[in-house]
């Protein structure tokens, strides 16, 4: 009786230092962010076949992003950090094409203003390590993110033998890859990387940088065979953001 009252008190404590240390070390949190984008698209022009000049600039619009995450931890310091993002993408860019071919000479100059907003899902390897009661953690990994709405705001001006022609437009954005009917690529993906402060209160501050690897333009199958296309157009999404969370 002794040696079974003796078993049953070293059993229940040591699941009581279990369950302590289970509770102090939860396996999975969940928590809430929110913060401000700084987005961009970075554009690439090739395959410009003709004699002449092509020239490019962007600039980086404000947005925010909202939505909820979780963490889930192998070890005291290594973590997975899903999350399930509303964030705003784009950017404002610009280009001049200058086309001079046998005493013929066309000019084109454009600007748009692309404004866009996805359903993200980044998952990122997260290690974080103490600093006093508080944590600092960084971490990187992929996202796949699905347009959900956007606009589009621009000119475009022609000048060809003294003359121009200047069009403006300001259009919804149809996502899609059919470039007849859509204006931008239905999906985007990339890699992120981010670093943060989390304090013992359960708030957090974090800067996130996702760098985009997906050609947002529409594109099919008809278009690789496509030779005679003399500028090929590649722009990229870049977003910086600034956030605040809170852990559960």
């Amino acid at each position: 009786m002794k040696k079974t009252l003796l078993t049953l008190c070293l059993a229940a404590a040591s699941f009581t230092t279990f369950a302590q240390v289970y509770e102090d070390e939860t396996p999975t949190t969940f928590g809430i962010k929110a913060g401000l984008n700084q987005a961009s698209i970075k554009t690439d022009l090739s395959g410009f076949s003709v004699p002449g000049q092509v020239s490019s600039s962007t600039k980086s619009l404000t947005s925010f992003h909202i939505g909820f995450f979780a963490d889930i931890k192998f070890t005291k310091e290594l973590s997975l950090q899903p999350a399930l993002l509303y964030t705003g993408k784009g950017g404002s860019f610009a280009y001049a094409v200058n086309i001079e071919a046998e005493g013929f000479n066309l000019a084109t100059v454009a600007t748009e203003k692309l404004s866009l907003y996805y359903l993200q899902l980044p998952v990122n390897l997260v290690y974080t390590m103490p600093v006093g009661d508080n944590h600092l953690f960084f971490g990187a990994g992929p996202y796949i993110a699905v347009g959900l709405s956007g606009r589009q705001k621009g000119s475009a001006t022609i000048i060809a033998e003294g003359m121009s022609e200047t069009t403006s437009f300001d259009q919804k954005v149809i996502f899609g890859n059919n470039p007849e009917e859509s204006t931008v690529r239905s999906t985007d993906y990339g890699a992120t990387a981010l670093v943060g402060f989390k304090f013992w209160t359960g708030f957090s501050v974090n800067a996130s940088y996702d760098f985009g690897l997906c050609n947002i333009q529409p594109y099919n199958s008809s278009q690789a065979q496509q030779q005679d296309a003399d500028i090929n157009i590649s722009p990229k999404t870049r977003t910086l953001s600034l956030s605040v969370g809170y852990t559960f």
